[in-house]
């Protein structure tokens, strides 16, 4: 099966082929993620004083500092954005009361936010 790219020719330019990236996980899918906690089959679930169940599901954070790929639908793409399709970039963590909004450290070494999150790719660990 061949891969198709969905930027037109020549917009893709990255360290890490496309065809790659495109099967990572972006920062928001990573942090909707739902990872149930480790359940103790010898305790009894107890509900707490307010009469409410402990929770069974949490979700965790992209840490600060983590290496990004620059990989956006087409159509959230333009032509003055500061990132290239394929630019790997530093995240610096999501902005506190914009939620889905991070900021990030361009090729340039300026500081850029206000950018989804969705856009960006996370490098897995093995391939850093």
């Amino acid at each position: 099966m061949s891969f198709t790219s969905k930027f037109s020719e020549g917009i893709y330019k990255g360290t890490y082929p496309e065809e790659k990236v495109s099967t990572w996980k972006d920062i928001g899918e990573i942090q909707r993620e739902q990872h149930p906690y480790p359940a103790d089959p010898f305790s009894l679930e107890v509900p707490r004083p307010d009469g409410k169940l402990r929770p069974t599901h949490f979700t965790v954070k992209v840490p600060p500092n983590t290496l990004v790929v620059y990989y956006p639908n087409p159509d959230d793409h333009s032509i003055f954005s500061p990132f290239r399709p394929g630019e790997t970039v530093l995240y610096l963590g999501e902005i506190e009361h914009m939620r889905g909004h991070g900021a990030f450290v361009d090729r340039e070494g300026k500081v850029r936010y206000g950018y989804h999150v969705w856009n960006f790719r996370v490098i897995p660990e093995e391939e850093v």
